[in-house]
């Protein structure tokens, strides 16, 4: 038995053979009365074998659009996201599966029904607005919102929409996407816990770190520094006795090395904590930190005080006084200049400085390593706080560096 031609080639063989039969038809300038019975039959046979030839594409067609279709509600129904459309009046129609899945039902029940009644309470007025923009804009509109499932806990879930040209359901429908993000959230949250906890244990060994800097300069200052002051009272005791030849010679450089020795103490002293910043306020501890500036790494800076800056909790005064000095340090370094500004202002609930120069200026994209940390680690301190650190630089056009500290220390828990 011969075997079986497919669709396609058995209409083209139709074909063939109607067009063969065609060609063997009588003359068309004949009378159509004139034609024999043999003929009329023959042209018969001939328009039935075009007309199979026809049916034969349809069914094809017909077939290849099945299977399209069926592709198409295979992916649609089996996607990792939810899908479904809305109508003009925001009934769901076409639910898939993970649509269905996330709404607590099957898509049947789903059918007609509101998207709007499983919104919760809180989140119906973005709803409505998500898609009033997405039929305003034409374009597609995300937002996040809360899910009450028919059955299940509420979800967090994030919408995608856009305009759906559906003709036989009328103007205004969409398209939604719907996404469940509950475990995205539930680890975003858990990052912010840790953040949070980390920052706290940060301030918690910050202020640890200063207490220690602090007690170490006091114990510093208590011992070294008297033992040496001792030491000079013994050397001035010998210059009284006005020793002569080599001797005096050894006096007068032991004083000397034991005055070198003083002042190197007490630099590390003011260097680890510097008791003018307790014993007379921010301000006066930031005027000698500029005069040290000055004295030591040639770098003028003119302080500029409202005369309002003493008004911090004695936790914030040292933190405070390391991130002027840091930036100091970094106009020192980086700047090319050898002149800078602090001004301190006290406005509302918090202390405003500045540290600004007219120096290189900083390409913020391509900070220095060391410059780009150490202003990185002032920010970190100052949110840390609850404090804010703005930066303002361009090259050739200087550096303006604003700190926002607030007046007691609350704790950043975002």
């Amino acid at each position: 038995m011969a075997e079986e031609k497919f669709p396609s080639e058995r209409a083209e063989s139709l074909r063939h053979w109607a067009a063969a039969g065609r060609a063997e038809e009588p003359d068309a300038r004949r009378p159509e009365g004139d034609l024999s019975a043999a003929e009329l039959a023959h042209e018969l046979q001939v328009h039935q074998l075009e007309l199979e030839a026809q049916n034969e594409d349809l069914r094809r067609t017909q077939q290849e659009l099945q299977e399209s279709l069926d592709l198409y509600n295979e992916l649609y129904n089996r996607a990792p996201i939810g899908f479904l459309t809305l109508d003009p009046k925001r009934h769901m129609h076409h639910v898939n599966l993970n649509a269905a899945r996330l709404l607590g039902a099957e898509p049947p029940q789903l059918e007609g029904r509101r998207l709007a009644g499983f919104v919760d309470a809180d989140d119906q007025e973005a709803f409505h607005l998500h898609c009033r923009q997405a039929l305003e804009t034409q374009e597609v509109q995300t937002c996040e919102l809360r899910l009450q499932p028919a059955s299940g806990p509420r979800l967090d879930v994030m919408l995608q929409t856009v305009v759906a040209p559906v003709e036989r359901m009328g103007p205004g429908c969409l398209h939604v996407v719907l996404e469940d993000i509950s475990q995205r959230r539930r680890a975003a949250e858990q990052i912010r816990r840790d953040r949070r906890r980390l920052r706290s244990m940060v301030h918690a060994l910050t202020l640890a770190e200063e207490r220690e800097r602090r007690r170490i300069a006091t114990d510093l200052h208590d011992s070294a520094c008297q033992l040496v002051a001792l030491a000079q009272m013994k050397v001035s005791e010998l210059r009284q006795q006005r020793p002569a030849g080599s001797v005096a010679l050894v006096v007068e450089e032991l004083a000397e090395l034991l005055e070198q020795t003083d002042q190197t103490i007490r630099l590390r002293i003011f260097d680890l904590s510097p008791p003018v910043l307790y014993h007379s306020g921010l301000a006066a501890a930031l005027k000698w930190l500029a005069e040290d500036f000055g004295d030591r790494h040639l770098l003028q800076v003119e302080v500029d005080d409202d005369g309002q800056s003493e008004v911090l909790d004695n936790d914030l005064l040292p933190l405070t006084y390391r991130a002027v000095r840091e930036l100091l340090m970094n106009v020192m370094k980086h700047a090319g200049t050898g002149r800078a500004r602090l001004v301190m202002r006290h406005q509302e609930d918090r202390l405003h400085l500045e540290v600004i120069d007219e120096g290189s200026g900083l390409d913020l994209d391509k900070l220095e390593d060391n410059a780009g940390f150490g202003l990185f680690a002032i920010r970190e301190r100052m949110e840390m706080i609850g404090g804010r650190c703005h930066l303002e630089s361009e090259p050739g056009k200087g550096t303006r560096v604003r700190l926002e500290v607030p007046l007691s220390a609350t704790p950043d828990t975002g």
